[in-house]
């Protein structure tokens, strides 16, 4: 296989946003204990390296700077700037030297590719997108697998071909040592010997041609061999990318027994990861060791015409060596088959991966629909609480209006009772003063009796001694003063029924305008309040009159100065004084029912106001929390679709940027042989 045959470059379309610049550093051979003692560091920078280290050409054959300028990029190689006459023991030292200053030029990273991706949508096209990547990648995977099975099978057949070609070319140079040292030779021997030996060194320069063809092939299965291992490296990245986004959806769904499966799916898919590539070192590792033993064919052809006791001893070592390579052949291709198995293994995976995915984001559809319909009746609840908020607001400004109007109203009665308390005390007052005078009348009277009684003790005992003629018209004149004080007792005894008469009419009017007032107590507080004050009134007016009547008949009664008459009015005093208490007792008690009716309705206008307070209270608490539910549901729908779009635009960003540096690489790397097609290769040096 020879250099003409290239893989096509693939074209990929590239922003305009992305500038490219690539600097190509010298790539001179390192010896094979330096790439042991490498270790991880020269990892980095193997895929740059190995793809520029048969790029090194003889110094007359390249342009001391290759530069192409399009309408968005610019591609700029340089030559290295170190003498490449000085042989291969000084290319190694020179590249010990510089090595640290190469290993940071020749790097090309990722990050340097990379641009801003562009904004996404939804959570679905970014989950495609990975699954599309992980197809073209297993693809990739796919076809360069298939390259490393035809170069192998050309390899066979190339070595096939030499082991068959080398035992004619020794027969022939054997022949031609025995023709020429015979002594006797004729001249057509000689001119046979000629030709011959033109035929052997024509046959040397064919077998060296197709040693160096073998060679190139075999770089080019080393390739893409590296190629292959480069797109594994880029899907584990892309593997532990999905692991990771993964990660935070099994955070925020919280199903740990998913996410078990898939760190279990994970762990396997890294471990055929890691298996291949320490497959792929093996095999490189293997391919350089052949390379650097089929330089000893190069000797044996060497040694071959000088010595010919030495050539037979080298062409048996060669054909051992021959042998070990085919079997080291026949481990390279067990070893590739494991590979396709492990492949297989890994597609079975991320299938699975695959359906893992979509029952993820069917789920994360479901939370989204879910989400939305708590948001919604959120939003329902919250306006209905902020209506029932205003209306028991309404109703409490109410409320505090008519607490207001029965505190004016309780007020105003305080100061009514007060001033019935004030006119009760003046009447009690009066009563008391009214008894004492009584009293003291009936003390004087009964003074005044006593006096006249000894006043006619003295007089019968005049009398006695005067005559009886005079006492007689005395006694005639007494009879009639005393017919008339009876007359006069009759008349005041009437009027004194009478006016019991209109005290049962008062009480009997009182009593059922206590009835009335209970009846109307119902309606309205002020008009009972009304009403009873203009009763207690109409009642003081009555006990006043009555108070009045028993004056004037306490001064009847010391004018007719008699006990009967005394008595009567002393009874009659009492009696309304009992009226005047029964009253005031009751002017008391219905002031106490009012004054009880009206706290009771303070007391229920203060429960209900504490009612309406507890309600508003509880409102607007409620309301808090469906708002503050309702930014908390906003707040988190918000910061998973953000998540969700750093996830896409990283995811998006590392494809273009894996793409950008494919087509560059393979468009460089295609420039480059084709202006180094016709020249020889520089031996090929491998990266662990």
């Amino acid at each position: 296989m020879s250099r003409s045959t290239v893989r096509e470059p693939l074209f990929l379309s590239v922003s305009k946003k992305t500038p490219l610049t690539v600097h190509i550093r010298p790539t001179s051979t390192r010896s094979t204990t330096k790439q042991r003692g490498a270790g991880p560091q020269a990892r980095g920078t193997r895929s740059s390296r190995s793809l520029f280290s048969r790029s090194k050409t003889s110094s007359q054959s390249l342009h001391p700077k290759l530069s192409w300028e399009g309408s968005t990029h610019r591609l700029e190689i340089h030559p290295p700037s170190h003498s490449r006459t000085g042989g291969r023991r000084g290319e190694e030292g020179e590249r010990g030297e510089g090595w640290e200053h190469e290993r940071e030029h020749t790097t090309l990273r990722m990050s340097d590719l990379g641009e801003g991706g562009e904004e996404g949508e939804k959570e679905e096209e970014e989950v495609e997108c990975e699954a599309d990547e992980h197809a073209t990648f297993e693809s990739r995977i796919q076809s360069l697998q298939s390259e490393v099975d035809t170069l192998t099978a050309r390899l066979e057949e190339e070595s096939q071909r030499h082991h068959q070609s080398l035992p004619l070319t020794q027969s022939s140079i054997r022949r031609h040592n025995e023709t020429g040292e015979r002594p006797g030779a004729s001249p057509e021997m000689r001119v046979l010997g000629q030709v011959a030996s033109l035929m052997s060194s024509q046959l040397e320069r064919q077998r060296r041609e197709e040693e160096r063809a073998v060679r190139q092939r075999k770089e080019e299965l080393v390739r893409r061999l590296e190629e292959v291992e480069r797109e594994g490296c880029a899907v584990r990245d892309h593997v532990d990318q999905l692991h990771a986004s993964l990660k935070k959806l099994g955070k925020r769904q919280s199903t740990c027994a998913v996410m078990s499966q898939l760190g279990g799916q994970r762990s396997k898919l890294m471990e055929s990861v890691t298996e291949f590539k320490r497959g792929s070192r093996h095999l490189r590792k293997l391919l350089k060791q052949q390379l650097d033993h089929e330089s000893c064919p190069d000797h044996l052809t060497r040694s071959a015409t000088t010595a010919d006791p030495h050539l037979t001893l080298h062409t048996q070592s060669l054909h051992d060596e021959i042998g070990r390579r085919e079997v080291e052949l026949q481990s390279l291709m067990m070893h590739t088959q494991s590979l396709e198995e492990q492949l297989e293994k890994r597609d079975q995976e991320f299938t699975d991966l695959q359906t893992d995915l979509h029952e993820y984001k069917r789920k994360a559809g479901q939370e989204k629909e879910a989400l939305k319909r708590a948001a919604k009746q959120h939003r329902q609840r919250a306006v209905e609480s902020e209506k029932t908020a205003g209306q028991l607001a309404q109703e409490l400004e109410e409320t505090r209006r008519e607490l207001t109007q029965m505190g004016d109203e309780r007020t105003r009665q305080d100061t009514e009772l007060s001033s019935l308390s004030t006119r009760v005390r003046d009447l009690d007052n009066c009563l008391t003063q009214s008894i004492t005078t009584a009293e003291s009348a009936v003390g004087a009277v009964s003074r005044q009796l006593t006096e006249k009684t000894k006043e006619l003790n003295l007089l019968q005992m005049e009398n006695d001694r005067l005559k009886i003629t005079s006492l007689e018209e005395e006694l005639a004149q007494t009879r009639a003063t005393s017919s008339q004080y009876e007359a006069l007792s009759h008349e005041y005894k009437a009027q004194l029924e009478r006016s019991r008469l209109e005290t049962e009419d008062a009480q009997t009017e009182l009593r059922r305008r206590e009835r009335d007032l209970e009846r109307l107590q119902q309606d309205t507080s002020t008009e009972m309040e009304k009403m009873s004050e203009q009763r207690v009134q109409e009642a003081q007016q009555r006990a006043s009159v009555c108070e009045q009547r028993a004056v004037e008949q306490s001064r009847l009664a010391d004018e007719l100065s008699t006990k009967s008459q005394l008595e009567e009015s002393q009874t009659t005093v009492a009696s309304l004084q009992a009226q005047l208490h029964s009253a005031a007792s009751e002017s008391r008690r219905q002031q106490e029912h009012i004054k009880d009716k009206a706290a009771g309705k303070e007391r229920a206008h203060a429960g209900r106001i504490e009612d309406l307070e507890s309600q508003l209270t509880k409102s607007n608490s409620l309301n808090n929390q469906l708002r503050r539910s309702k930014d908390e549901a906003e707040r988190l729908h918000n910061s998973r679709l953000r998540s969700l779009q750093e996830q896409l635009d990283t995811t998006n960003a590392s494809r273009r940027s894996m793409e950008t540096y494919i087509n560059f690489l393979k468009v460089s790397y295609s420039s480059l042989c084709s202006e180094a097609g016709a020249h020889t290769a520089p031996p090929f040096h491998m990266l662990s």
